[in-house]
């Protein structure tokens, strides 16, 4: 699912900036970063993709691929980074608040769908 996901950004993608970190034959780390294409200002990356493994033998690597990640971008030119699309309740959001602040805050909407329509003043949601 994860690779399926991915596909349609690989135009977008330099091997650059992707750093990825393994154990034995076991992909442990990953940091995508994408340029961001709507940036006018300045050349900026999106860290679109943050995930270490659960293991506390890994503790520290989310660190260490994140500036790979930053380094790597300063040195093609980049000059801002955004965190993009970081779950509050994802531990990855505690590493990315060690580099980076807010650059903006959005809501995500939901809606439950059924055969029939029926207008309520408040929707109920089935999830988190």
């Amino acid at each position: 699912v994860f690779t399926q996901h991915l596909c349609p950004l690989l135009s977008q993608v330099d091997p650059a900036l992707i750093q990825l970190a393994w154990d034995q034959d076991r992909l442990v780390g990953v940091v995508l970063a994408l340029p961001d294409l709507l940036a006018t200002d300045v050349r900026r990356l999106i860290i679109k993709t943050l995930a270490i493994g659960p293991n506390r033998a890994y503790a520290g690597l989310g660190t260490t691929l994140l500036e790979a990640t930053h380094h790597a971008g300063f040195h093609q030119g980049y000059r801002q980074a955004i965190h993009a699309l970081m779950h509050c309740q994802n531990p990855s959001l505690n590493l990315s608040r060690r580099y980076s602040q807010p650059f903006r805050n959005y809501v995500l909407m939901g809606k439950n769908l059924s055969e029939t329509h029926k207008k309520t003043s408040r929707p109920e949601l089935g999830w988190g």
